[in-house]
């Protein structure tokens, strides 16, 4: 972002920020007595496709103390397949990217779909501000807000996930951090993110299809999209490919959807 953009930005926060924070309804919330099985949770994604996956383990943990929160996802729809896979969701709302504009007549539609939902907790995924997702967040009118530490996040979050002193960065430790935000120690007891049996079984027989003996070595490559929103072209991914098998002696499995 240049400084000219950087500036204008923080103009508008620094205009809108006060007025939101005088609109918005301010009430009193306690960490972790006021979740419980009756909770109305909302998960706002980040549009990646990755902090879904080590959310999971967050919403399976949930499940399993409250079993009665119903917990919906507002999810790109392009992501939309690996929700449909968590029994532990109750509801999944759709968008494309263009939806979230604030100009956008889809975009008030959805404020007013989500406002009646009647939210009780907002999990905000994401360390990048996204002001068409944070607007999501507060006009829910949730008591519990819950979101990472940054330099707009209020009035939009009211629970904070600050930065742990360590440096850690990957996703999985990020993604504790909202059951720390709400005073839960779930120690060892998060759950992976699991596929349903029929894509187990589905995979197991993609592996023994390409590799039907069992002593030699396959390697599984992710030729997708990375964090950095760039992919290998293809003939930079075959010759790694080539130079892999022939070092290992080893075959090779593309995933790709």
């Amino acid at each position: 972002m240049s400084a000219t953009l950087a500036a204008r930005k923080d103009r508008m926060m620094g205009l809108i920020t006060p007025m939101l924070g005088r609109m918005v309804k301010h009430e009193s919330f306690a960490v972790p007595r006021d979740i419980n099985d009756e909770s109305r949770v909302l998960i706002v994604d980040s549009g990646e496709l990755t902090e879904l996956l080590f959310f999971a383990p967050i919403i399976n943990y949930l499940k399993y103390r409250f079993p009665g929160m119903r917990v919906s996802v507002l999810v790109r729809e392009g992501n939309g397949e690996l929700i449909r896979t968590m029994d532990q969701i109750n509801e999944m709302i759709s968008y494309e990217p263009e939806h979230l504009s604030l100009a956008s007549t889809t975009y008030l539609t959805l404020l007013k779909r989500l406002k009646s939902r009647d939210f009780d907790i907002v999990f905000l995924l994401g360390r990048e501000f996204s002001l068409a997702r944070s607007f999501l967040a507060v006009f829910c009118r949730a008591r519990i807000r819950v979101g990472f530490s940054q330099q707009y996040n209020y009035p939009f979050i009211n629970c904070e996930i600050r930065p742990s002193s360590d440096g850690k960065i990957y996703e999985a430790p990020r993604a504790t951090g909202f059951l720390t935000a709400l005073g839960m120690s779930p120690g060892d007891s998060l759950t992976g993110w699991s596929l349903p049996d029929q894509d187990v079984r589905w995979a197991t027989q993609m592996i023994h299809f390409r590799n039907p003996n069992n002593e030699a070595t396959l390697l599984v490559v992710d030729p997708g999209i990375g964090k950095g929103h760039h992919r290998l072209v293809e003939s930079s991914l075959a010759h790694m490919v080539n130079r892999i098998s022939q070092h290992y002696g080893a075959r090779v499995l593309l995933l790709s959807n």
